[in-house]
């Protein structure tokens, strides 16, 4: 049997899966997750295995830095990166370093593997990945989320198996986390997320793209340490840093507060400015998809990102879209020139079949 662990900014998803990566039972935590409980957890998600012990624990993890992007085995040398790179992704690497030492402690006999979020975009276009800095800083876009738009490619590849190599696609990941992605039958061209999470669509807590001036500004006349910085863009911006209220789009939708609604209507308008950007960038777009706790979850929000966009062919049907919540569903009209899709993201089983493969190879 395999488990596998997943844990987000705000979220956690453990599975328990047969060798051949097939879901077997899921559950789900919001909030973190201390390690000690872990422990207890996995015991007794392993207590739904009808036969077999657990082979296998596949963690997904955000940032194992340049080196390290495909799913692979635990070695040493993978953690040490993974450690290395919590700097860069301080709301997921240590809480998933914390699910490895808790897993380790669960099931010593069980192989460990690592699948990273970054895989997805490890063959960018050089023009997609590289920033306008000198060489010597040795820097480029990793991209993350790959697991989620990978899962929302899956639906694309379903709903059009003939031609999907010449499909170009946008997928918009938006939850706690937020990001987009440009693909070409699909292979990722391009993506919002950067060298590290921060980067991109405006997230829950996290700014997403900013002038890089600012921040000049603030670490010099306001006297900010760069921890102090890291704190305010990762766990102080974003959707609660506008309204000062709430990271919560549910309850920035219900409230009557002009701080709430600016903070909604930025969220919509960077994920409609990207939309736009990336179907330049493909010329032309066939397959919008949205994922992620507001995507899959919030019909108002899709309204929001997609209205105005006819003159790329999007034409939405209203009632489909209030009908989808919490489940995969087309939501464009049968006269729209781009077909619209809501994905219930399924990382955990992309993250088995991985394991079970790597674990066939090394049979």
């Amino acid at each position: 049997m395999i488990i596998t662990i997943n844990i987000g900014s705000s979220s956690a998803r453990l599975g328990l899966h047969m060798n051949d990566g097939k879901l077997c039972h899921l559950d789900h935590f919001d909030g973190g997750m201390q390690q000690s409980g872990m422990v207890d957890v996995l015991h007794q998600l392993a207590a739904h295995a009808r036969e077999g012990a657990i082979d296998a624990v596949c963690h997904r993890v955000v940032h194992g830095g340049p080196k390290f992007m495909e799913t692979c085995f635990l070695e040493p040398e993978v953690e040490q990166a993974i450690e290395k790179a919590s700097s860069l992704a301080p709301l997921h690497n240590p809480p998933a370093l914390r699910g490895i030492a808790a897993a380790r402690k669960a099931f010593p006999k069980a192989l460990q593997l690592a699948a990273f979020d970054t895989g997805l975009y490890a063959a960018l276009p050089d023009a997609a990945a590289h920033y306008a800095v000198p060489e010597s800083l040795d820097v480029r876009r990793l991209g993350f989320h790959g697991l989620a738009h990978r899962s929302m490619l899956r639906l694309v590849k379903s709903c059009d198996t003939e031609g999907f190599a010449e499909k170009r696609a946008i997928s918009l990941q938006l939850g706690s986390g937020c990001s987009a992605t440009a693909s070409r039958g699909g292979q990722a061209i391009d993506t919002s997320m950067g060298h590290t999470p921060l980067e991109g669509l405006v997230m829950a807590t996290r700014s997403g793209d900013i002038d890089p001036g600012l921040l000049l500004h603030v670490l010099g006349e306001k006297g900010r340490t760069a921890e102090a910085v890291e704190t305010l863009l990762s766990k102080q911006s974003g959707l609660l840093g506008i309204s000062g209220r709430s990271a919560d789009m549910r309850e920035l939708l219900e409230l009557d507060d002009e701080r709430a609604e600016l903070a909604v209507a930025m969220f919509c308008y960077r994920a409609k400015k990207y939309v736009g950007a990336y179907a330049a960038a493909l010329g032309g777009v066939d397959h919008i998809v949205f994922g992620g706790g507001i995507g899959e979850n919030q019909s108002e929000i899709r309204h929001r990102i997609l209205g105005g966009l006819d003159f790329l062919g999007v034409e939405l049907d209203s009632r489909a879209n209030d009908a989808v919540v919490g489940r995969s569903g087309m939501i464009s009209s049968g006269r729209s020139a781009v077909r619209v899709d809501v994905c219930a993201v399924d990382e955990n089983s992309l993250m088995a079949e991985d394991t079970a493969a790597l674990m066939q190879g090394s049979e």
